[in-house]
Protein backbone atom coordinates (compact mmCIF):
# COMPACT_ATOMS: atom_id res chain seq x y z
CA UNK A 1 0.00 0.00 0.00
CA UNK A 2 1.21 3.51 -0.80
CA UNK A 3 1.78 5.59 2.34
CA UNK A 4 3.07 8.88 1.01
CA UNK A 5 4.56 10.63 -1.99
CA UNK A 6 7.14 13.41 -2.18
CA UNK A 7 8.25 15.30 -5.27
CA UNK A 8 11.61 17.04 -4.85
CA UNK A 9 13.60 19.56 -6.84
CA UNK A 10 17.18 20.11 -5.70
CA UNK A 11 16.31 18.40 -2.42
CA UNK A 12 13.41 20.75 -1.70
CA UNK A 13 9.90 19.25 -1.46
CA UNK A 14 7.64 20.78 -4.11
CA UNK A 15 4.79 18.52 -3.20
CA UNK A 16 3.93 16.13 -0.35
CA UNK A 17 0.96 13.78 -0.40
CA UNK A 18 0.14 11.76 2.69
CA UNK A 19 -2.15 8.75 2.23
CA UNK A 20 -1.89 7.38 5.77
CA UNK A 21 -0.14 8.72 8.84
CA UNK A 22 3.29 9.75 7.67
CA UNK A 23 6.32 7.54 8.18
CA UNK A 24 8.51 10.56 7.36
CA UNK A 25 7.92 12.82 10.34
CA UNK A 26 9.72 15.85 8.87
CA UNK A 27 9.25 16.04 5.08
CA UNK A 28 11.80 18.85 4.68
CA UNK A 29 14.54 17.01 6.59
CA UNK A 30 13.66 13.68 4.91
CA UNK A 31 13.71 15.31 1.48
CA UNK A 32 17.21 16.68 1.95
CA UNK A 33 18.47 13.37 3.29
CA UNK A 34 16.91 11.24 0.53
CA UNK A 35 18.14 13.62 -2.16
CA UNK A 36 21.68 13.52 -0.72
CA UNK A 37 21.71 9.70 -0.60
CA UNK A 38 20.41 9.54 -4.17
CA UNK A 39 22.99 12.07 -5.45
CA UNK A 40 25.91 10.38 -3.66
CA UNK A 41 24.97 6.99 -5.09
CA UNK A 42 24.57 8.47 -8.56
CA UNK A 43 27.57 10.82 -8.72
CA UNK A 44 30.18 9.46 -6.33
CA UNK A 45 29.59 5.73 -6.54
CA UNK A 46 28.47 5.78 -10.18
CA UNK A 47 25.58 3.53 -9.23
CA UNK A 48 21.99 4.39 -8.88
CA UNK A 49 19.85 3.68 -5.88
CA UNK A 50 16.19 2.95 -6.35
CA UNK A 51 14.77 1.50 -3.14
CA UNK A 52 15.65 1.86 0.52
CA UNK A 53 14.15 -0.52 3.07
CA UNK A 54 13.46 0.94 6.49
CA UNK A 55 11.64 -1.45 8.80
CA UNK A 56 8.51 -2.62 7.02
CA UNK A 57 8.48 0.39 4.68
CA UNK A 58 10.11 0.72 1.29
CA UNK A 59 11.20 4.11 -0.02
CA UNK A 60 11.41 4.21 -3.80
CA UNK A 61 13.43 6.96 -5.50
CA UNK A 62 12.86 7.72 -9.19
CA UNK A 63 14.61 10.52 -11.06
CA UNK A 64 12.76 12.64 -13.62
CA UNK A 65 15.32 15.34 -14.22
CA UNK A 66 15.16 17.88 -12.59
CA UNK A 67 12.87 16.06 -10.13
CA UNK A 68 13.22 13.20 -7.71
CA UNK A 69 9.99 11.35 -6.97
CA UNK A 70 9.87 9.54 -3.62
CA UNK A 71 7.14 7.00 -2.93
CA UNK A 72 6.85 5.26 0.45
CA UNK A 73 4.91 2.04 0.70
CA UNK A 74 5.10 -1.65 1.44
CA UNK A 75 4.88 -3.24 -2.03
CA UNK A 76 7.95 -2.81 -4.25
CA UNK A 77 6.10 -3.33 -7.53
CA UNK A 78 3.34 -0.92 -6.59
CA UNK A 79 5.66 1.87 -5.43
CA UNK A 80 7.76 1.58 -8.59
CA UNK A 81 4.70 1.81 -10.84
CA UNK A 82 3.23 4.72 -8.88
CA UNK A 83 6.56 6.62 -8.89
CA UNK A 84 6.82 6.22 -12.67
CA UNK A 85 3.29 7.45 -13.27
CA UNK A 86 3.50 10.32 -10.78
CA UNK A 87 6.77 11.58 -12.24
CA UNK A 88 5.48 11.53 -15.82
CA UNK A 89 2.19 13.23 -14.88
CA UNK A 90 3.89 15.90 -12.75
CA UNK A 91 6.34 16.79 -15.51
CA UNK A 92 3.55 16.86 -18.08
CA UNK A 93 1.51 19.24 -15.94
CA UNK A 94 4.22 21.43 -14.38
CA UNK A 95 7.43 20.82 -16.36
CA UNK A 96 7.37 24.21 -18.05
CA UNK A 97 7.16 25.94 -14.65
CA UNK A 98 10.25 24.24 -13.20
CA UNK A 99 12.89 26.31 -14.99
CA UNK A 100 13.17 29.54 -13.07
CA UNK A 101 10.90 28.20 -10.32
CA UNK A 102 10.55 30.87 -7.62
CA UNK A 103 10.27 28.52 -4.64
CA UNK A 104 6.51 28.94 -4.26
CA UNK A 105 4.92 25.50 -3.81
CA UNK A 106 1.25 26.51 -3.71
CA UNK A 107 1.06 26.22 -7.51
CA UNK A 108 1.45 22.44 -7.17
CA UNK A 109 -1.44 21.90 -4.70
CA UNK A 110 -3.94 20.85 -7.35
CA UNK A 111 -1.75 17.85 -8.18
CA UNK A 112 -3.27 16.02 -5.19
CA UNK A 113 -6.43 15.48 -7.26
CA UNK A 114 -4.38 13.78 -9.97
CA UNK A 115 -2.69 11.56 -7.39
CA UNK A 116 -6.07 10.61 -5.96
CA UNK A 117 -7.13 9.46 -9.42
CA UNK A 118 -3.83 7.61 -9.96
CA UNK A 119 -4.09 5.79 -6.66
CA UNK A 120 -7.72 5.13 -7.42
CA UNK A 121 -10.12 3.21 -5.35
CA UNK A 122 -7.54 1.80 -2.88
CA UNK A 123 -7.33 5.04 -0.89
CA UNK A 124 -11.10 5.47 -0.84
CA UNK A 125 -11.70 1.93 0.39
CA UNK A 126 -9.07 2.29 3.11
CA UNK A 127 -10.58 5.57 4.33
CA UNK A 128 -14.05 4.08 4.36
CA UNK A 129 -12.83 1.13 6.43
CA UNK A 130 -10.97 3.38 8.86
CA UNK A 131 -13.98 5.67 9.25
CA UNK A 132 -16.28 2.69 9.87
CA UNK A 133 -13.89 1.19 12.43
CA UNK A 134 -13.49 4.55 14.18
CA UNK A 135 -17.29 4.91 14.41
CA UNK A 136 -17.71 1.38 15.76
CA UNK A 137 -14.90 1.72 18.27
CA UNK A 138 -15.94 5.20 19.42
CA UNK A 139 -19.41 3.84 20.24
CA UNK A 140 -18.13 0.77 22.09
CA UNK A 141 -18.94 0.48 25.82
CA UNK A 142 -15.25 0.59 26.81
CA UNK A 143 -14.85 3.92 24.99
CA UNK A 144 -17.80 5.67 26.68
CA UNK A 145 -16.86 8.19 29.32
CA UNK A 146 -13.28 8.64 28.14
CA UNK A 147 -13.87 11.62 25.89
CA UNK A 148 -13.70 11.99 22.16
CA UNK A 149 -10.86 11.17 19.83
CA UNK A 150 -9.90 8.87 17.04
CA UNK A 151 -8.72 5.41 17.82
CA UNK A 152 -7.11 4.77 14.46
CA UNK A 153 -4.92 7.12 12.45
CA UNK A 154 -7.01 9.12 10.03
CA UNK A 155 -5.95 8.88 6.41
CA UNK A 156 -5.30 12.51 5.63
CA UNK A 157 -4.12 14.22 2.50
CA UNK A 158 -1.78 17.15 2.63
CA UNK A 159 0.79 18.84 0.49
Amino acid sequence: MIQEILILKDGVPLFWYEVVESRLKDPLLSSGFLNAVFQIAKNELKRGISTIKMGSSLIHLKEFSPLLVVVVGDDDGEIEAVAERIGMEFLKEYGKHLNGWSGEVSMFRDFSEKISRILGRKVTVQRELEDTLNKILSNSPSKKGRGKGTLLGQAGLSQ
